[in-house]
């Protein structure tokens, strides 16, 4: 059975579902089910996000900061399935989403971030090498009710039936070997207050304030650091380890 987060924005989905399906209240996904997986049960959330939607929740957080990390914590596997029509455009690859089905398109518009389609199918790349999230897109809420469809009937297959791999070719055979990437999901958690504060800071941002949080235990440690302290950590040279100080320390050193 899938079962379907009631609220507005998921619940249209289960008069679509040929999977026997059952109104929830999920605190992430819009949609979950329990699947078989090497080891025996696992359970899996499903994410349905319309393109508009998708862009508006990377712009202002909500995505990576909250709904994520919310659902790798309650599901053994997530999925992401974008819905809607989109498009690069031809000249400088601005997105550009259809709100008639393909016969016309419009730019993004959300913030002053410029929007194009290779910097989307980046975000997808990078939830599926980092936090092996693989993503599916839709045209439709037919679509993605067919895609869970498919993703249900597709794990609550016995493990060892999943065997497609395994198909052999004349003087080839299928061996396992070392990999060079190996994508493992990452932990996610709460930042610190040290991380929080320390991405505020001019030339830190979010990617700079994760060796910042390694580096001091607390905000006050933070605080009480030097310029030179903040040089020793990986990736800050002079300028920018002084605009940081000098942002905590109301710009006078």
């Amino acid at each position: 059975m899938i079962f379907v987060d009631r609220r507005e924005g998921s619940k249209d989905l289960l008069p679509l579902l040929k999977t026997p399906a059952l109104l929830v209240d999920l605190e992430f996904a819009d949609a979950s089910f329990n699947g078989n997986g090497p080891d025996g049960d696992i359970s899996i959330g499903v994410e349905r996000k319309r393109i508009g939607d998708l862009i508006s929740s990377i712009a202002n957080g909500r995505l990576s900061g909250h709904q994520l990390p919310g659902l790798l914590q309650d599901y053994d596997l997530v999925y992401l399935i974008v819905e809607g029509v989109f498009k690069g455009d031809s000249l400088d690859d601005e997105l550009l989403i259809s709100t008639t089905g393909g016969k016309s398109f419009k730019p993004v518009s959300h913030g002053r971030q410029h929007w194009t389609r290779e910097g989307i199918d980046h975000y997808f790349t990078t939830l599926e090498s980092r936090l092996y999230i693989p993503h599916r897109i839709t045209t439709s809420a037919k679509g993605t009710a067919k895609q869970l469809d498919y993703l249900f009937r597709y794990w609550n297959k016995p493990w060892e039936k999943h065997a497609s791999h395994l198909a052999l070719h004349k003087g080839l055979n299928f061996k396992a070997a070392d990999r060079k990437v190996t994508f493992m999901p990452e932990a996610l958690e709460a930042p610190s207050l040290v991380r929080r504060i320390a991405s505020e800071l001019p030339g830190v941002g979010i990617t700079r304030s994760i060796p910042v949080a390694k580096r001091f235990p607390s905000v006050q440690a933070m605080y009480e650091a030097t310029v030179e302290d903040w040089q020793g950590i990986e990736g800050f040279g002079k300028v920018t380890s002084k605009m940081a100080w000098e942002a905590l320390h109301g710009g006078v050193k």
